[in-house]
């Protein structure tokens, strides 16, 4: 038994999928992997590209809640986890990466792909965008670097980490007594769930006094009051406040629910504007407050606001000008029952714009139209780009329909591996990918690793032979209509050749032939690609006017 053994037969009680790209360096871990897979203890995915690896673990916690590995060899593989990892960490999603390194005894030798602190420092390079960045230099350090790696992983904020280990030390003999340690070490690591400290005394005061007397209340949501839906859910029952989320806190709550306002920030509505402008005291809660995903400046907001952060991430991210208090969501909302005023019954309203008048083509229209054609529940995973305008203003999100975007970082080409990973995870909730055709170019390699591993998801790709969002950037701020343009590609058919079950889609008929598609898929992956008009403008107005006052600040 060797320690790349040891460490995965120490993890499998609680990380039952690996995802990576196999290398000279990082075979010994591989080897035990593949053991491991044989032994029914884990499932061993080979991804096309590095970061394809950690997004596909991104989206198995995502889906199931444990955490996942994702692995590359030294050098240029671990290196290709960088800007992946960035977007973990940006998102507080926990991933385990464990990278390789040269044998010790060729560090600053001129080994192959030398990943030391005297080559290509890669333990120093992922520092930068992980929690938890190291290398181990010996056989008892494995273990206590382990632990203290998923420690940091699963502790508020969650976050990637990694793991660093030259393959003489994976390759090293271990023996049954030494995994038995292991074990029972593991076990004892107390990880947390995302809990915030409780609400004192004192932030129970600071509640009761700021809301207390509030006539005009109102609810902002942010990306991680997602962890208190259940909490959130009971509080507008009873007290009928007006709602909003952010744009990266869309989905928390159903957009048909009664007291939803819509989206304050990139591609949002006027009602969700509206309803924070004209409240008295507004409740903000777990909000990173990036301009993208609120664009509410301290005017709007500032004193009016009190920001309940269930982490420090999103505590001393708060606007300026706004009272914070670090504190659990749940708590907080109970506690402010007892005090707050409930207010009359809200009218229900729908703050989306009617998409009756739009045709097929228009994105929003093919988008929702494709999307009612599947079945439910669905794990829907919007990419970065127009995707993210068009969903965040047009399309809804409920309980059978959970609506996921990685809006930090914004990395294209995130969504297509996220949600293979995610599929593979939970295969019994509909995956679906809506990406871009430019997005798509990045990454559409990884469809073979749905074909290969008969992974149930749904690829929904828009052809509209542009980087849209480019386009229309370019035209609203003025700028030259440059390096937009793609040239015209049949994606339906690069998906049949690489084994997927493929639809071309130019009009709603043409939905009639995906009952067809999944049969032939036959519990495989389907790409849906629809022939969209790009002349639809997105609504991005949001986005080019933070832009413009950046040039000129």
């Amino acid at each position: 038994m060797t320690f790349a053994d040891l460490l995965v037969r120490a993890l499998s009680g609680s990380v039952n999928l690996a995802f990576g790209v196999p290398g000279g360096a990082i075979e010994p871990l591989y080897d035990a992997l593949h053991r491991a897979q044989k032994r029914g203890e884990m499932r061993l995915v080979t991804a096309r590209h590095e970061a394809a690896a950690v997004a596909m673990a991104e989206g198995a916690f995502r889906a199931s809640g444990r955490l996942a590995i994702c692995c590359a060899t030294t050098g240029p593989g671990a290196l290709n986890m960088v800007t992946a990892l960035a977007s973990a960490l940006e998102e507080c999603q926990p991933v385990l990466a464990i990278t390789a390194q040269t044998p010790q005894t060729r560090f600053g030798r001129g080994g192959l792909q030398d990943s030391s602190d005297v080559g290509v420092d890669t333990t120093a390079v992922l520092g930068k965008v992980c929690k938890y960045s190291t290398t181990v230099t010996h056989v008892a350090q494995l273990l206590p670097k382990l632990r203290q790696a998923v420690a940091h992983a699963m502790s508020a904020p969650r976050g990637p980490v990694h793991l660093s280990v030259p393959s003489d030390i994976f390759k090293a003999s271990g023996d049954q007594e030494d995994l038995q340690a292991w074990i029972s070490s593991l076990s004892d690591i107390e990880t947390s769930t995302g809990a915030a400290p409780d609400l004192s005394q004192a932030a129970m005061l600071q509640l009761w006094n700021h809301f207390g007397g509030a006539r005009r209340p109102a609810l902002v949501l942010g990306e991680e009051s997602g962890q208190a839906r259940d909490a959130i859910l009971a509080f507008l029952a009873e007290m009928n406040w007006p709602v909003v989320t952010t744009a990266a806190g869309h989905g928390v709550i159903a957009t048909d629910h009664p007291c939803y306002r819509g989206v304050l920030g990139f591609a949002g509505h006027a009602s969700a504007r509206d309803c924070v402008d004209e409240s008295d005291a507004v409740l903000v809660l777990g909000s990173h407050f990036r301009d993208f995903c609120v664009a509410a400046s301290p005017a709007v907001l500032g004193s009016r606001a009190m920001h309940v952060a269930p982490t420090m991430k999103s505590l001393t991210s708060t606007v300026e000008g706004t009272r914070a208090i670090l504190a659990g969501i749940a708590p907080a909302l109970q506690s402010l029952r007892a005090a707050a005023p409930g207010l009359e019954r809200q009218v229900p309203m729908n703050p989306r714009p009617s998409m009756e008048d739009l045709p097929f083509c228009a994105p929003p229209a093919a988008i929702e139209a494709t999307l009612q054609a599947l079945s439910l529940p669905q794990r829907v995973f919007y990419d970065a780009g127009n995707a993210w305008s068009w969903s965040l203003h047009y399309l809804g999100a409920s309980e059978h329909r959970e609506s996921i975007r990685s809006m930090g970082l914004g990395q294209m080409a995130w969504a297509i591996p996220t949600a293979i990973g995610a599929a593979i995870a939970d295969p019994d909730t509909r995956a679906v990918c809506v990406t871009g055709d430019g997005s798509f170019l990045m990454c559409s390699h990884e469809v073979t690793v749905a074909v290969q591993e008969r992974v149930p998801v749904v690829i929904i790709v828009l052809n509209d032979q542009q980087l849209g969002m480019v386009k229309h950037g370019q035209k609203l701020g003025g700028a030259e209509p440059a390096g937009f343009a793609l040239p015209a590609i049949n994606f339906a058919l690069m998906a049949a050749a690489q084994g997927a079950s493929a639809l071309r889609v130019r009009s709603l008929d043409d939905l009639q032939g995906l009952g067809q598609c999944l049969r032939d898929a036959n519990g495989g992956p389907i790409l849906i690609e629809l022939m969209v008009d790009g002349s639809f403008k997105p609504p991005m107005g949001e986005r080019v006017r933070q832009l413009r006052e950046a040039e000129t600040a």
